[in-house]
């Protein structure tokens, strides 16, 4: 007859099989869809994020114009028109995207296991878009001092895998300027802008598909 031996149960092993259990739950996938753009108004993504319009100049909202979102097959179209009569040195047109924890609530999530970013970009006016990754603090968020990265482009939609590590925050931040390391384990938002320096009269129009994190 085979020998069984009794395991001893006890409140602590419970807890560590718990522990176990939910940190295997909690794990986070290889590749992380932060947006798909199904709403035909662009306004949220199919993971319950929502999107917000960009726009500003350095010397006010008379010098650009933001035309509505929209999104066909999957991608989202940014357009509008530069108009700088007063000259303005710099100034952006573009979209952020909310990070999503909870479907159609906004808030912030720890992507700090995650080594790169893959989006579907085109442009056909600028031959560069600026991308950056948004924390929760509004003060950093105004000051425009949360990490960037500026891709380059071209008229066709292409898939482009940039490593988190070429984020930087702008020079002129000093100090005040937050790093990747410090962004990612409470990432608020995505944003895509085209921002150009100086502002020049021309028209906007780009397309951002399908935005998602590596490990």
């Amino acid at each position: 007859m085979m020998n069984r031996q009794r395991i001893p149960f006890t409140m602590t092993a419970l807890l560590l099989a718990l522990a176990s259990t939910a940190g295997l739950a909690q794990e986070m996938p290889d590749t992380m869809v932060y947006a798909e753009f199904s709403d035909p108004n662009g306004d949220t993504t199919a993971q319950g994020g929502l999107t917000y319009p960009v726009a500003y100049a350095e010397r006010g909202n008379t010098e650009y114009a933001q035309d509505p979102s929209s999104a066909v097959g999957g991608v989202l179209t940014i357009s509008g028109e530069f108009t700088p009569a007063k000259r303005s040195k710099w100034g952006g047109i573009g979209i952020l995207v909310d990070n999503s924890p909870t479907p159609g609530e906004p808030g912030t999530r720890d992507m700090s296991e995650y080594t790169s970013v893959r989006v579907r970009l085109a442009s056909d006016a600028a031959k560069t878009i600026r991308l950056r990754l948004v924390g929760p603090d509004e003060a950093v968020q105004n000051a425009g001092c949360y990490p960037l990265f500026n891709q380059t482009v071209t008229e066709t939609l292409s898939e482009y895998t940039i490593p988190l590590s070429g984020f930087r925050p702008a020079s002129y931040c000093g100090g005040n300027g937050r790093s990747v390391a410090a962004t990612l384990p409470q990432l608020a938002s995505f944003e895509v802008v085209d921002a150009p320096a100086p502002v020049t009269p021309r028209r906007v129009s780009f397309q951002v598909g399908t935005i998602e994190f590596l490990r």
